[in-house]
């Protein structure tokens, strides 16, 4: 139930519609509100020069809602061209940073929810039974104060969805989202404990298989969940990480011993499962990786062109990659009360697989970009040694060689590959000088006594 709700929480999240209904019904609610207190106080107190007949109150507020239609089809229309924009420039898997923009659904909410009261209020004011010197004020006030605050909020939308589709902006929203996740997530559990292969077979030989019911993205794992779908002595084998796209009736769990295998048993374990049509940033640290390195990728094909964005893109991907590597991986077995799971994690060098493999093939044809590349690969290398983070430096020899085999297959001139290769070569110098000096810590902590 919790990955369920959960689930929804997010696509309501980053639903275009969600908060606009939200607005739309409170103006109802409002409405009512200020005509009852329209005909219960009259104008005892209240200012002369905000007093109104009900003629003019219905003037006042036909103008504000036709006015405002207009101003939310600019809004929805807006919006449109953002989807559109950052699907063609950066990547589709951007769509949410416009579609779940708070901006641009209060702007809209505010709008809808001022249309929506004026025509209700405009609906009322046929009924209102009061005299011409106890009309609507109040009622046209509001209207009016919404108004205001409605053209305020599309102006501010405007500008705001303008700002918004620079790389810089998209960048900078995917880091924060992904910075955000890695501090919150259980996924990485702040211990030194290597992770543990798995080792169940899943030809059912030695366990229970339980299969997937649907096809989809595996957005969350509920391992809460998982340890109470079996008894004490029973060990869960998770054969899916998160962010990994399953087939209807693939293995996902193997729980052995298999002495039960009921159908409840299985649904509960099957239900520990999130499955969607797309990933989401929820338990997917790897899927702020992926959103960024398609920017880049998108921004080096030929028919774009761009390689000072995609150079932009790797600032953003190696703040990442440097707050990943102060994380230690998390333990692949969790124990609890006589129950094992076995649940696969993310590890180091799967991140920067996913971060810069399909960057550096797509930089081949250029060199400013293998040299980011070089550089980023070089520095964290040697912020790792100089802090004495968790990761092993080692998981950066392989991207580090590829650069080197690309440089020399290719045909750019030496000139413009020398800084790249300069870069390259001081990354192995720190690989082989750290190795070593890991190496003659070990021996002479053996022959420490």
């Amino acid at each position: 139930m919790l990955v369920r709700l959960r689930q929804i929480s997010e696509q309501l999240r980053n639903g275009l519609s969600t908060i606009p209904l939200l607005f739309a019904s409170g103006a109802v609610l409002l409405a009512f509100l200020v005509l009852q207190v329209d005909s219960s106080w009259g104008v005892d107190n209240y200012p002369a020069f905000l007093q109104t007949t009900t003629d003019n109150a219905t003037s006042i507020l036909t103008s504000v809602a036709g006015g405002l239609i207009s101003a939310v089809t600019l809004l929805l229309s807006l919006a449109l061209v953002a989807v559109q924009l950052g699907s063609s420039q950066f990547s589709p898997r951007t769509l949410s940073n416009w579609l779940g923009d708070r901006v641009l659904q209060v702007s809209i909410g505010l709008v809808l929810g001022t249309i929506i009261y004026c025509l209700v209020v405009l609906q009322a004011l046929g009924n209102f039974q009061v005299t011409e010197a106890d009309g609507p004020h109040r009622a046209a006030t509001v209207a009016v104060l919404l108004t205001i605050v409605s053209l305020i909020a599309v102006v501010r939308s405007v500008d705001h969805l303008a700002k918004s589709l620079r790389i810089g902006a998209v960048a900078q929203t995917i880091q924060q989202e992904t910075l955000s996740l890695i501090d919150r997530t259980s996924l990485l559990a702040m211990s030194s404990a290597p992770a543990v292969p798995t080792t169940v077979a899943v030809d059912g030989s030695t366990g229970h298989v339980i299969e997937a019911t649907q096809s989809g993205w595996v957005q969350q794992i509920d391992s809460d969940a998982l340890f109470e779908s079996c008894q004490a002595g029973d060990e869960i084998e998770v054969l899916v990480q998160v962010g990994a796209f399953v087939v209807n009736g693939s293995p996902i769990a193997v729980r052995t011993p298999p002495r039960y295998s009921s159908t409840n048993t299985s649904d509960q374990v099957v239900a520990a499962f999130a499955l969607g049509p797309s990933r989401t940033m929820q338990e997917d640290v790897g899927f702020g990786l992926l959103r960024l390195s398609d920017i880049a990728i998108r921004a080096l094909s030929p028919g774009v062109n761009d390689p000072n964005t995609a150079i932009d893109v790797l600032n953003y991907i190696e703040t990442i990659l440097m707050e990943l590597m102060a994380v230690p991986e998390q333990a692949g077995v969790v124990r609890r009360d006589g129950r094992v799971l076995r649940i696969p994690r993310p590890t180091h060098e799967q991140y920067v697989q996913e971060a810069l493999s399909g960057i550096r093939f797509a930089a081949s044809a250029s060199p400013t970009v293998v040299l980011r590349l070089a550089v980023l690969c070089r520095r964290i290398i040697q912020e790792i040694a100089r802090r004495d983070l968790p990761a092993r430096p080692e998981i950066f020899r392989t991207t580090v060689e590829e650069l080197r085999d690309q440089l020399d297959g290719s045909t750019l001139l030496e000139v413009d590959v020398a800084p790249s290769r300069i870069e390259l070569d001081a990354a192995v110098e720190s690989l082989t000088s750290l190795s070593t000096s890991r190496a003659d810590q070990s021996s002479a902590s053996r022959l420490d006594p």
